[in-house]
């Protein structure tokens, strides 16, 4: 990996500190490890200026219906779009008054026929001067204003804090709700038509894209756009899988003579790195993205480490099974990795005696894979007793119940001597199996003498029933696919979709994750609230770089060849080899600094692992990973597409915010890289594009996907 200069890391991080511009929560320790958090004070509105009217509950826009020009067109909250009904131009009136007048019509945002109500719809009207058009922005503390009508004193509001497409904007009493507060934000490139009925934004489209695949393509972009979300969540769902090809067997004892130490032979089936170069070769041409996804986030919920599984032949079942279940029942999910060789050596159901119960398995599908430690709503908080603490999900003796379940199993015959069988799932061993009964979660017994396949099914019943499945395995996917923080509603949404609700059918993931996906709270152009969003992890950060830019062979004539993960181990992420059954990082992790904001994967962004994020994109952006004995094509990207924009930077820096921000970059962060790029010489057109792609991918506001 190229290095930086130390004589020039000053500079580029007091250059960073400008391109980052105010940031918040989640992406103030992204740019700035040893940083505190705080939200930072937005710039005040200037009169004649702009500004889309963005409601800070749902991230949606002020809206004129229909893009009508009509006198009496109502006003709604829509998803923003950019369109002109959607832009609105603040003119001062007088003694700090002012109108806001929808650009696409002209015309006034009025308080229909004057009226001083709660609940009374606003509307657009032409302009006449009077009061009941005319309003004060009155600043919050960290940035937003409440719209306050001069005529009857009453704020906008989102009618009943809906989050949907179409909820009416009315006048109410002033509550200080997040209703009822809104963020001017300076309209993008001016006037543009909106999205036609049913074609989602271009914002929209990349957001969906980050949370999908692991990254926006154009050509992807211009598919989705083209044909909607649901209709590309169906072609996700039915594309050839790419997984994992099945590797031969080799003994347990590597031969040093047959495969010495430091060979190709060692290399190839004693470490990670055929399935790891797999894994990003998937990640970055693999047809079937969404699998990719949801299937590496089951590897972070599910655990199996490479750390311990030490073959990649081992290993590679595991991951089969991933893959094929990442749309299909959870129940399966369970039967197929309770029975798996590599999660049998992992966590010791693999020879489990009925004289010596082992609690490793039984314990970590109990705490982590399914249901967690204390009961929950249907909404993800936890219930509480009378004395207001949580409430255990099971105690110690349960988890003794469940390990007796878990005696009697063992590999399938070995293939040869020396080499166990980690293809063929566990089989039963009935002379170790406990047959005595055994008391379940919610007092389930299971009676005595039952077979040893018998009583791990109706365990596996007994889990997967339980009322915690749902928001447990609900939030953690949310986390994984779209924002660390997902309110309760979201969680409640998503987990009566895992209970049945619109299928029937309990644990269906496919439903699952087209309902995480297509959530309200997902979906939108711009989310504003401090707390959203996620930290991109090592994984997908180099995925979402490389897959931005084309990524080729080092010489620019092939595809990559996957040899990326020395650039994630840097980074604090060892593909398929995390530290522990708690995998990466543990879901509960929170954002140092940040009064409890969730941000699992700030746990390993360290002074140090920030850097190597910096130096990954200064090797790729200024120079490529060379080909080598380990990486035999080498990986480079290609920026030819941005050469014809680099004369005009506003046009440049505007197609990447596109691509890699959804449209939300800062205009200070803005303003700072297009004087960046006007500083190159115009005839280095290649030296102008690098400059631009490399601050926008190492600064806060791209590393911590909102």
């Amino acid at each position: 990996m190229t290095r930086l200069d130390p004589k020039w890391l000053a500079v580029m991080c007091t250059t960073l500190a400008v391109v980052a511009g105010p940031v918040e929560r989640l992406t103030a320790y992204a740019f700035n490890p040893t940083a505190r958090l705080s939200v930072a004070p937005r710039a005040a509105f200037q009169a004649g200026g702009v500004y889309e009217v963005v409601a800070r509950h749902s991230g949606k826009c002020a809206d004129v219906k229909a893009v009508s020009s009509d006198d009496g067109a109502r006003l709604q909250q829509w998803s923003c779009h950019g369109g002109a009904n959607q832009q609105w131009r603040v003119e001062a009136v007088t003694d700090g008054w002012v109108r806001l007048v929808a650009q696409h019509s002209g015309k006034c945002m009025d308080v229909t026929d004057w009226s001083v109500e709660n609940g009374t719809e606003l509307q657009q009207w032409a302009c006449t001067g009077g009061e009941n058009q005319q309003w004060t922005l009155r600043g919050t503390e960290d940035g937003y204003v409440i719209i306050e009508s001069r005529s009857s004193g009453r704020v906008l509001d989102v009618s009943g804090a809906l989050q949907d497409d179409g909820a009416p904007i009315v006048q109410y009493s002033s509550h200080a709700g997040v209703n009822q507060q809104w963020l001017l934000r300076p309209a993008a490139g001016g006037p543009q038509e909106p999205p036609a009925a049913g074609q989602p934004s271009t914002p929209d489209v990349v957001r969906f894209l980050e949370q999908a695949t692991f990254g926006p393509t154009p050509e992807l972009i211009a598919r989705v756009k083209e044909i909607g979300f649901e209709r590309f969540l169906d072609e996700q769902f039915n594309a050839p899988t790419s997984s994992y090809p099945t590797l031969p067997l080799y003994p347990t004892t590597r031969d040093p003579d047959a495969c010495p130490a430091g060979s190709t032979c060692q290399r190839d089936n004693y470490t990670m790195y055929p399935l790891q170069n797999r894994f990003f070769t998937n990640t970055l041409y693999g047809e079937d993205q969404l699998r990719q996804r949801v299937a590496f986030a089951l590897h972070q919920i599910i655990v199996v480490s490479g750390v311990e599984i030490t073959q990649p032949s081992w290993m590679t079942p595991y991951l089969q099974l991933l893959h094929r279940n990442a749309f299909g029942s959870f129940r399966q999910l369970l039967s197929e990795v309770s029975l798996n060789p590599a999660m049998g050596n992992y966590l010791d159901i693999n020879g489990n005696s009925r004289t010596r119960p082992n609690e490793n398995y039984a314990r970590e599908i109990l705490q982590l894979f399914s249901i967690g430690t204390v009961l929950l709503n249907g909404d993800g908080t936890p219930r509480l007793d009378q004395e207001g603490q949580p409430m255990p999900s099971y105690t110690q003796e349960t988890v003794n119940n469940f390990a007796r379940v878990f005696t009697g199993w063992r590999f399938a015959p070995a293939p040869a001597p020396g080499v166990p069988n980690y293809l063929d799932p566990m089989v039963p061993n009935e002379a170790q199996h406990d047959v005595a009964s055994k008391t379940l979660l919610d007092g389930v017994v299971l009676p005595r003498g039952q077979s040893t396949t018998r009583d791990l099914n109706d365990a596996l019943d007994n889990i997967f029933r339980h009322p915690n499945v749902g928001p447990f395995i609900g939030r953690q996917l949310i986390q994984h696919l779209v924002t660390s923080n997902p309110s309760p509603a979201y969680i409640a949404r998503v987990a009566a979709v895992f209970d049945g609700a619109g299928t029937g059918e309990r644990g269906d993931l496919r439903a699952v994750v087209k309902a995480i996906l297509l959530d309200a709270e997902a979906r939108g152009d711009r989310k504003n609230d401090p707390a959203y969003g996620r930290l991109r992890h090592p994984a997908q950060f180099v995925a979402n770089v490389l897959r931005a830019f084309n990524a080729l062979s080092a010489d620019g004539l092939a595809q990559s060849d996957g040899y990326l993960n020395p650039q994630t181990s840097a980074m604090g992420m060892d593909i398929f080899r995390p530290p522990s059954v708690f995998s990466y990082f543990s879901p509960n992790g929170t954002v140092p600094g940040g009064g409890g904001v969730r941000g699992p994967e700030f746990a390993i962004f360290t002074t140090s692992t920030s850097v190597r994020r910096i130096n990954f994109v200064n090797t790729m952006v200024f120079s490529r990973i060379a080909a080598s004995t380990n990486a035999p094509s080498g990986t480079s990207i290609d920026l030819s597409r941005l050469l014809p924009l680099a004369s005009t930077p506003q046009d440049l820096v505007a197609s990447l915010d596109e691509l890699l921000m959804h449209g939300s970059m800062s205009a200070g962060m803005r303003d700072s890289i297009v004087n960046a790029v006007l500083a190159v010489p115009a005839s280095n057109r290649l030296k102008r594009a690098r400059t631009a792609v490399y601050l926008v991918l190492t600064s806060s506001q791209y590393q911590v996907e909102k």
